[in-house]
């Protein structure tokens, strides 16, 4: 059957037939919406095993232990992992951030980064600040071969000084140059048997529908 791997959210998993080899989606949102702790959290459901319920208040199996890659244009590695460890712990990030956790909490969090260093190959995290097309074919290439990964997530698609300078002889519009960074994703979701998340950004007259 054509179905991959279970995301997060039932429904979601359910409409878009989970996270399925040679696909490419794309989640799109106005700026500050969280585009790259929705694609740190999904990254995380398929990486690691296990993570934290809250409504049960134990530690739970979620099924997965996937080659998982992350690629972050804006946030630097050590504010990815403090979003993980939010993440597979169920605790608010400010709290950890802050150090305003309580003994139980604390006892979780080290066991998330226990977890987060027993799976440590599991999760790649990459800094790509400025992303153009060369850089994504070459780097998203070499890290899937080499690694062995089974899913890329990118926090979200955007123009760069890099990817302008590119095709700077061209005079493209921006929603062409999107448009090629979008291709290069998929033909590189196809060329590697890979699933690839990521996002867009959309202006702030977009209008939300009940």
């Amino acid at each position: 059957p054509e179905i991959g791997y279970s995301l997060q959210g039932d429904i979601f998993t359910t409409i878009s037939r989970g996270a399925r080899k040679a696909k490419l989606y794309l989640a799109s949102a106005r700026s500050g919406l969280g585009k790259t702790r929705l694609a740190t959290g999904q990254a995380c459901h398929l990486a690691y095993p296990y993570r934290w319920n809250l409504q049960k208040e134990r530690w739970e199996v979620t099924g997965h232990a996937k080659r998982v890659l992350l690629i972050t244009t804006e946030l630097e590695n050590s504010e990815i992992q403090t979003m993980v460890v939010a993440h597979l712990s169920g605790i608010n990030e400010e709290k950890i951030l802050n150090g305003k956790y309580s003994i139980p909490e604390e006892k979780r969090i080290k066991e998330a980064i226990a977890i987060m260093e027993y799976y440590k190959e599991n999760l790649l995290i990459y800094h790509m600040p400025d992303p153009n097309v060369t850089q994504l074919n070459s780097n998203i290439r070499r890290l899937v071969i080499s690694k062995q990964i089974e899913a890329v997530f990118m926090d979200y698609i955007h123009t760069s000084s890099q990817l302008l300078t590119e095709f700077s002889g061209l005079k493209l519009r921006e929603d062409v140059l999107l448009l090629l960074l979008t291709t290069t994703l998929k033909n590189l979701a196809n060329e590697l048997d890979v699933f690839i998340w990521s996002g867009t950004q959309v202006n702030a007259t977009e209008v939300d529908i009940d």
